[in-house]
């Protein structure tokens, strides 16, 4: 397993690309900047399998359409985010004028459940707050927390959706995971669970 760190936009959003032992990728939150991801994609030889998104604000799916029209994956998000992706509003993406993004997800991510990526079997943990339908990914120790958990802290709940007492949950929930399990964060650099705690 390999992950290749790609912060893009104007936010700094981490893009993901987590890669299996036979150069299968898996694109995780590619928020902009999508030529700048696939020439990363390509120049070390990977082959996308599948997008997944923690959750649907527009600096983690603006990048989405354009890979998903080159590569011809699947688009998975948690049901509860689906509203936020359809609607410019929601994602926050109305505020960026004429580039307003709309994304029609393929595959629901389900709490408790694993999406297989050759060798690699990625655990999907509901941890909702800073959206309804945030999610954030556990594999081989590794948990991308999307705008759930950062290093010395966590997303904001006064957008449309968050809920600050489902955050609390979501953060507890996180912080008794292993402390020694790397935290790769949606903004930002990487931490460990230890640490956070």
């Amino acid at each position: 397993m390999n992950v290749i760190t790609i912060p893009v936009g104007m936010l700094g959003a981490n893009c993901y690309l987590l890669c299996s032992d036979q150069n299968n990728c898996a694109v995780i939150d590619p928020g902009a900047e999508p030529q700048r991801i696939a020439e990363k994609i390509e120049s070390e030889g990977l082959t996308p399998k599948m997008i997944l998104l923690t959750h649907a604000h527009f600096d983690h799916i603006g990048g989405v359409s354009w890979l998903k029209d080159r590569y011809g994956v699947p688009v998975w998000l948690h049901k509860a985010d689906w509203e936020l992706a359809l609607d410019p509003n929601k994602n926050l993406s109305s505020m960026l004028g004429s580039r307003q993004f709309v994304l029609q997800p393929d595959r629901a991510l389900v709490g408790g459940e694993q999406v297989p990526l050759d060798e690699l079997m990625i655990g999907v943990i509901e941890t909702p707050g800073h959206t309804p339908g945030g999610v954030s990914l556990l594999v081989n120790g590794t948990l991308f927390s999307g705008d759930t958990l950062f290093d010395g802290g966590y997303g904001r709940t006064d957008f449309w959706g968050g809920d600050w007492n489902a955050l609390a949950a979501s953060l507890k929930k996180l912080l008794e995971l292993p402390g020694e399990y790397r935290v790769l964060p949606g903004h930002g650099g990487q931490t460990t669970i230890a640490d956070q705690r």
